[in-house]
């Protein structure tokens, strides 16, 4: 979409997409899954990274397995572009060209869906399986976090204007900020309502969504 307005389609084929970023190659990039569906069910074919220009040209990238489920991606700071697989339990790297390489987290049950690049030139991913949140560095090293609520079911996550990184608590009605050395601080959502996606404003502030009951958030610190 525009500016002012004007809106263009492009078609993904078969493939579902879950969410998308820009690249540092000028092209976006779109985690999503490709499905094929009988009389009575649909099943998972394959998972794929798609690289896709402005103009609406695509080129897919599979990924070894096709129930992985891919969902959060965002730019990294070495060029490559980095996914949460959820259904995998690993974090994965594409490079411009297409070059994956995958990660493997080391409880086995993290389920990371969301990722972002912190302000330390780090990864940050929410592991909603493991109630933590994640690092990995751009060479692969991995250094998990619990967080101190139980069942906090953290879901999005984004980077501060503040140098740190701030996710949404969903189960436990929370925002959560964790600094470069692993310091948790969460923060009630008084509206009472279940924080969901969260992103840094123009203004400073941090922007979050609430699926229950639905309404957008200002989270001013």
């Amino acid at each position: 979409m525009t500016p002012t307005g004007t809106l263009s389609s492009f078609s993904l084929g078969s493939a579902v997409p879950s969410r998308i970023t820009n690249g540092a190659d000028g092209n976006l990039w779109i985690t999503a899954t490709s499905f094929s569906c009988g009389k009575f069910q649909c099943y998972v074919d394959h998972a794929y990274v798609i690289k896709m220009s402005t103009n609406g040209k695509t080129q897919s990238f599979q990924l070894s397995n096709d129930k992985s489920y891919p969902e959060g991606i965002t730019q990294g700071p070495d060029g490559r572009i980095w996914f949460a697989e959820s259904g995998d339990n690993k974090a994965g790297a594409i490079t411009p060209e297409g070059v994956i390489t995958e990660y493997g987290l080391p409880n086995g049950y993290e389920d990371p869906t969301a990722i972002v690049r912190g302000g330390d030139g780090n990864l940050w991913f929410t592991g909603s399986g493991g109630n933590l949140i994640g690092k990995i560095t751009p060479s692969g090293s991995i250094t998990e976090y619990p967080l101190p609520t139980s069942n906090a079911g953290p879901n999005d996550i984004a980077r501060g204007g503040d140098g740190n990184v701030w996710f949404t608590e969903y189960y436990a009605n929370q925002i959560g900020e964790i600094t470069p050395s692993g310091t948790i601080t969460e923060f009630p959502d008084p509206p009472a309502g279940k924080p969901w996606g969260i992103t840094l404003g123009p203004d400073g502030n941090l922007w979050f969504t609430s699926g229950g009951p639905e309404f957008i958030g200002k989270f001013v610190r």
